[in-house]
């Protein structure tokens, strides 16, 4: 099976990254508790926020330096950011020195110890959502 993250697309990974982010930067500064309008499918069909409800609200917060409502809408949107430019420092070096870092990175086994505490995370996150009506 081929990878989708390779040296040959990595130039246009990296330009859909900033995209992202230069059309998240564009959005107005989103307020927590002020109504909005959502493009999760989970919670349009279930009618409850996912765990990942409220990340790109709280990366718009990121982007324009309000760290306690991005904290707000979900602490996740910390994580994603910090992934983000990793994944792209990643793309890049791969890019310029010709070699497959994130791919072998993409292809680690993660051990059961590591993956218990992180679903465990992503289940309290998932509660915090509901509770706080995202």
């Amino acid at each position: 099976m081929k990878s989708f993250v390779n040296r040959n697309r990595n130039p246009l990974l990296l330009l859909a990254i900033i995209s992202g982010y230069g059309f998240l930067v564009t959005q107005p500064v989103p307020v927590f508790g002020e109504e909005h309008s959502t493009w999760c499918l989970f919670h349009w069909i279930t009618g409850i926020p996912c765990p990942t409800c409220g990340t790109g609200r709280g990366l718009i917060c990121l982007l324009h330096g309000n760290f306690q409502e991005a904290l707000m809408f979900n602490p996740l949107s910390f994580v994603v950011f910090a992934l983000s430019i990793l994944f792209a420092l990643l793309m890049l070096k791969d890019w310029l020195q010709e070699t497959d870092t994130l791919n072998r990175l993409m292809k680690v086994n993660i051990p059961l110890a590591y993956q218990i505490p992180f679903w465990l995370l992503l289940a309290a996150n998932e509660i915090w959502n509901i509770h706080k009506g995202i």
